[in-house]
């Protein structure tokens, strides 16, 4: 339980990644097979196999998330194909910008389903958004913020420091 491996042709690598990953895309996948018609050259019935091989389906602790996951999942696609389609019907920026922050405000669900997981599992890593409209500062992001501004004052400081080397240096 944890990642996905599977039995893949010879000389490909196996996909490894954090199960609250594999159950994130498994649920998209589930979505896929839903909503989308088959395409020559993509079988997404695979796809949905594929990823139910890295986790327990049945696994009592992962059952709600993955409802959880796939409900999430299903709205912020919803949302989406609503700012798909208003914008083909010429909807006001306004309407379609408050469907992008509620997809927005989606996304930060979905990133707490997942964190939960990964908490659960004692696995992989934890959602950190940033420089993403959707981010909610952490306390682990405002550390690494001062210490870059930190960086950056130490270096103005050589910076100055050698630009006031190249006015001594002109002056004499």
């Amino acid at each position: 339980m944890g990642s996905v491996t599977s039995t893949l042709a010879p000389g490909v690598s196996p996909v490894i990644m954090p199960l609250a990953e594999v159950i994130d895309r498994y649920t998209i996948a589930l979505l896929q097979l839903q909503r989308l018609k088959e395409e020559p050259g993509i079988n997404l019935a695979d796809k949905v196999r594929y990823y139910a091989k890295g986790f327990l389906l049945n696994d009592v602790n992962l059952r709600a998330f993955i409802q959880q996951l796939f409900d999430i999942n299903a709205e912020i696609w919803d949302t989406e194909a609503k700012i798909r389609t208003g914008e083909a019907d010429n909807w006001p920026l306004e309407k379609i910008g408050k469907l992008a922050l509620e997809v927005r405000d989606l996304n930060r669900q979905r990133c707490k389903i997942k964190d939960k997981i990964a908490i659960l599992e004692n696995q992989g890593f934890r959602e950190l958004k940033v420089n993403y409209a959707g981010a909610e500062p952490c306390e682990s992001h405002k550390r690494t913020k001062k210490r870059k501004s930190k960086i950056k004052n130490t270096e103005n400081k050589v910076t100055i420091t050698k630009a006031k080397a190249k006015k001594v240096k002109a002056a004499t």
